[in-house]
Formats: C-alpha cells, structure tokens, sequence
C-alpha cells in the first residue's frame, strides 16, 4: 500500500509539474494583460511559423496565393490619458483595445500587445481591410474620474486606434515589415488612421 501511495503521489507531482510547465509555456507567448494576445516571444513564433507556409505555398503552383499582411496598432493619445486618468485607467484602456482587435479579427490572425499603447498584428489581405474598416475608428470603455471634491465617478473615455501595415512574405524579413508598418502609422494619422505600405496596393480597402 505504501508504494502505491508512493506512486499516485509522484504521478500527483508529475501531473503538477506537467501543468505548470504549460501554465509558464503560455506564460512566456501570451499577455500578462490580455491572456488571448501574444506578447513579443509568441507573436515572432507565430510569424516564423506562417512565413515558412507562405513558403511552402510558394512552391505549390495549385495553390491560391495568401495576402498576408503585417499591421501595426497604436492608440492614438495614449501619453495624455494616462496622466490624466492614471496608470489603473490606462490599462483598462489598453486591454479594451485589446479586446476589440480579438473581437474584429477572431482567431484567424496573430495579436501581440508589445507595449502600453501598441499591438503587432498579422493578418490576411480580408482581415487587414476589415481591421481599417472597423478597428480603427473609436473604442469606448469606462474608466474612473475623480470630481473637483475627490470622489470617484464613472466616466465614458473614448479613444482611437491608428493602422499602419505592410506587406509580409519570405522576401521580407520580420524586421524590415515592422519598420515600413511603422512608417505607415505615420501615414496612417494623416489619412484618417489606416495606412498601407507594400509593393501591391490592397485591393479592396478603405479609400
């Protein structure tokens, strides 16, 4: 009986440590904030893994071709709501963001949040147009404001998301799309927050 205990208790422990190294697996690809997105490691996982099937798919002249294109987000006066609403307020507002790129784009795509105001994302051609489309314009969320005596009271913050993307493929590296959808952005807050830079226009997309 003794050794079976002995037994069931290390199977016990192994299951334990079999969960936990998942748990941290997950934990070292995912958002602290918003578990659903990735963070940096697992969003570079994610494209390394759909760059080598663009690759594959290359080589199959039956196949369709694949738009896949790389997007940048960012929320558009991230700096001065968070000095005026705090750091608390902020990251609802970021996780609310978070959450409306997951519900524009589903799982059919790689989200990253890499930073307080900023989201990597990849996603073919249909999604790119419906994230400018959509995702772009206003995201509202509650936060707490204080009034002039001190106390808390719920206020409606609305806020943008601005759109930079660039084309992705084999021929560019992760590095060299993120720069160009990083120039986008900039594009991106002049033409009324969706931007696209790539060597094929996006066919379909918002004028």
């Amino acid at each position: 009986m003794n050794i079976l205990n002995k037994r069931l208790r290390g199977r016990r422990a192994h299951d334990q440590f079999r969960l936990l190294n998942e748990q941290l697996r997950e934990a070292t690809t995912h958002d602290d904030l918003v578990p659903r997105l990735l963070n940096r490691t697992g969003f570079r996982a994610a494209t390394a893994t759909i760059a080598e099937q663009i690759r594959d798919l290359a080589l199959d002249l039956d196949s369709e071709p694949v738009d896949w294109w790389l997007g940048i987000v960012t929320i558009d006066d991230y700096r001065p709501i968070e000095r005026e609403y705090g750091a608390v307020n902020a990251n609802i507002i970021t996780a609310a963001c978070g959450h409306r790129l997951l519900d524009v784009l589903g799982d059919h795509c790689a989200i990253a949040r890499v930073g307080d105001d900023r989201y990597w994302i990849l996603v073919d051609g249909a999604g790119l147009i419906t994230l400018a489309d959509r995702a772009a314009r206003t995201v509202g969320t509650e936060v707490d404001e204080f009034d002039q005596h001190g106390f808390k009271r719920p206020a409606d913050l609305f806020v943008h998301m601005i759109v930079g993307a660039s084309e992705f493929g084999p021929h560019l590296s992760l590095n060299d799309a993120l720069a160009a959808a990083d120039k986008a952005t900039v594009q991106a807050r002049h033409d009324g927050g969706f931007a696209a830079a790539g060597p094929r226009p996006l066919t379909g997309g918002p004028r």
